[in-house]
Parts: C-alpha cells; structure tokens; sequence
C-alpha cells in the first residue's frame, strides 16, 4: 500500500510538474522551439512561435528551420548550430528571420542543448526586437535631425555680419555669441558666456 501510495503520489508530482512546463512553454511572449540536435528537426514549438512566425503546427512539426525558410541568412543557423555544439549554448545572438509571409524580422536567438527523452535536443528561445530596433532607428533619425539643425543655426549664427547674442531672460547671463559681438566687444567667446 505505502509503495501504492508513493507511485501514486511520484505520477501526480510529475502530471503537475508537466502542467506547469506546459504553461510556462506555451505562455511564453518569446517563440520557444525544440528541436533535435542531430538533424535540426521540431519536435515541439509554442504558440508565440507560430504567431510570429505565421505557421500553423502542422506546418512545422518534423521539418528543420532550413527546410521552412524561416532564416534571412543561413549562415547565422550554421554558426549558431557550431556554438551549440561546441559550448552547448548560445545566448543573445542577434539574427534576421523571416516570417511564412517573407517579410524580415531582427531577433535575438538563445539556444541551449538539452537531453529530451533520451535525444540530444535543443531548446531555441527568440525574442522579436522589431519594436526595439524601430525605436532605435526613430532615436537615430532625431539625433541626425537635432545635429543637423545645430550645424544650421550655427553657420547662420556665425554668418551674421551684425553681432548677436543669446541671454538668459531672468538673468541676463550671455548663453552665446557670434563672432561679430565677441569682435565688437573685445573679449573671448569664454569670457562672454557665462558671464
């Protein structure tokens, strides 16, 4: 009866201890696939992946990531795959897919190798940074415009053949000066500023 008993109690633990790895798998923002080490083909993918990706289960369920196209460069699966297998992971590899409908997506890819019901497996997480690479380009853009337009008001400013200066409103302090007020002044441009 007690080794009935701790069966009984070892099978539940291990129906809970599935249910939360399911949970956890397919609950996951970030697409999560496994997949074999020896012929790179899915065993298991979750939903995020098939959302981001725009594949359906059984469109993927036994083919390789080669096989869908899914990789922009497939260079980076082969360099990724050596990281693998050499250092048994590889953690924040930026790389570009590309989704069943062609378009491209930046990512970043941690794998790790695992042992999955006796079979040499791997554990693929990625991360579609999209949005983190488009706020990027949206700061870059600003930057190049706000410089640019520095490099503007600085060439009129200093073109000005009359003598300009900038102060505080409360102050007075001097914020800046061109060229033809420090001249009609006398003094250097670090001594006006500030001053």
């Amino acid at each position: 009866k007690r080794a009935e008993k701790r069966l009984a109690a070892s099978a539940e633990a291990l129906r809970r201890s599935e249910a939360r790895y399911r949970t956890a798998f397919q609950t996951s923002f970030d697409a999560i696939s496994l997949t074999r080490l020896a012929d790179g083909r899915m065993i298991d993918v979750n939903e995020a992946y098939l959302r981001i990706y725009g594949f359906k289960r059984e469109d993927l369920l036994g083919k390789t990531s080669i096989s869908l196209g899914v990789w922009a460069h497939p260079s980076d699966r082969i360099q990724i795959s050596e990281m693998v297998r050499n250092d048994g992971v590889c953690l924040d590899y930026e790389v570009a897919f590309k989704r069943r409908n062609g378009e491209i997506f930046p990512a970043l890819l941690s794998a790790t190798e695992i042992e999955l019901d006796g079979i040499r497996s791997v554990l693929t997480v990625i991360r579609d940074i999209s949005g983190v690479k488009a706020a990027e380009e949206r700061t870059a853009a600003a930057a190049k415009a706000l410089r640019l337009s520095e490099e503007r008001y600085r060439t009129v400013f200093q073109a000005v053949v009359d003598g300009f200066f900038i102060t505080q409103l409360d102050d007075g302090i001097y914020i800046d000066a061109n060229q033809a007020f420090v001249d009609l002044l006398g003094y250097s441009l670090a001594e006006i500023v500030g001053a």
